[in-house]
């Protein structure tokens, strides 16, 4: 199921990404869309219904529920699409719904994208389907595309979300008006986040991307580090706070300090998180960072030892040219 709007130019790839694993596919166009997107979505095989005059993302997909005439939905946005392992073996079918691996410019997080059409979208923007369980489905990926224009898009959530005063829209709040670079009302918006009641992983990341915000307005190191400190006490097993925290002490001379905590975020375990996890934080920046460190202390074997783990994941990283 996809809801579209002028999007004639991608809307084929997007389609023939899942066709083959789906029964039938459904796009509703707003009724303000263009002619081509719906003769588009015709050419590619879907079902085309003209909806009504859009007003947010979860009353547009929850009227495009309306239409379906299947037993379960998979949700896909016109200008993203599906990746199949060779061990997919097809969608469960117990449960409500279930959640699938997203992957978007070096993130990772699981969203519900599979259910039950009696399920519904909660949300004026990033809306998603309120559901306490959902397993995830092995073996796929849904790859979204970076927006056009990020800033244009987050001017546009701002303005649907302006008013509320729920824990997700203050969140998504700070997180637009970072993207538009208003980074001091940004950081408003995410310090209420972090000291509201639900100290869950939006929390954490609230917490990180204040961090964040601190660094980009050049607020005293000390203020930078406690605030990594805390997104860190936060949920210990995430790499983010760590790696980044380290980047920015060893650039400023601390490099010990540096080294430590890229130690640390090496020997995390594999993270499970649901939100926005950064795949190279848990995979080959530690083991950069560390290795920088050492370096610069002068310890060349250690140095060599982080390089080498890094390269298991870095696989283009130059040689060394140890033992030549």
């Amino acid at each position: 199921m996809l809801i579209a709007r002028d999007n004639a130019d991608t809307i084929g790839a997007a389609i023939a990404s899942v066709r083959a694993r789906v029964d039938s596919v459904l796009v509703v166009l707003n009724a303000e869309s263009d002619k081509e997107t719906g003769d588009a979505a015709l050419a590619a095989g879907a079902r085309v219904v003209r909806g009504g005059p859009f007003r947010d993302f979860a009353s547009a997909r929850n009227e495009a529920i309306q239409h379906v005439r299947a037993d379960w939905v998979l949700q896909l946005d016109t200008d993203d699409t599906y990746a199949f392992g060779p061990d997919f073996c097809g969608w469960p079918t117990t449960g409500e719904a279930h959640a699938i691996v997203t992957v978007c410019d070096g993130l990772a997080w699981k969203f519900i994208r599979l259910f039950q059409p009696h399920l519904r979208y909660v949300g004026k923007c990033h809306e998603f389907i309120s559901c306490e369980v959902a397993p995830l489905v092995p073996h796929v990926n849904y790859l979204r595309t970076l927006p056009k224009d990020p800033a244009a898009r987050a001017r546009r959530n701002i303005a649907l979300l302006e008013g509320q005063e729920d824990v997700r829209s203050v969140f998504l709040l700070g997180m637009a008006h970072t993207q538009t670079g208003e980074f001091t009302r940004a950081l408003g918006f995410l310090e209420r986040r972090v000291s509201m009641p639900e100290q869950n992983e939006e929390a954490f990341y609230a917490a990180l991307e204040a961090a964040r915000v601190l660094t980009r307005l050049a607020r005293p190191v000390a203020d930078v580090s406690s605030a990594y400190e805390r997104a860190r006490s936060m949920r210990p097993w995430r790499a983010e706070p760590y790696v980044e925290h380290a980047k920015i002490l060893r650039e400023r001379g601390d490099v010990i300090r540096a080294r430590d905590l890229a130690r640390m975020a090496s020997e995390l375990p594999p993270c499970t998180d649901a939100l926005f996890v950064d795949i190279s934080a848990h995979t080959w920046r530690p083991w950069a960072e560390l290795a920088l460190s050492e370096k610069l202390l002068g310890d060349e074997a250690a140095f060599c030892a982080a390089y080498s783990n890094m390269a298991k994941w870095r696989t283009d990283a130059p040689s060394l040219g140890i033992g030549a």
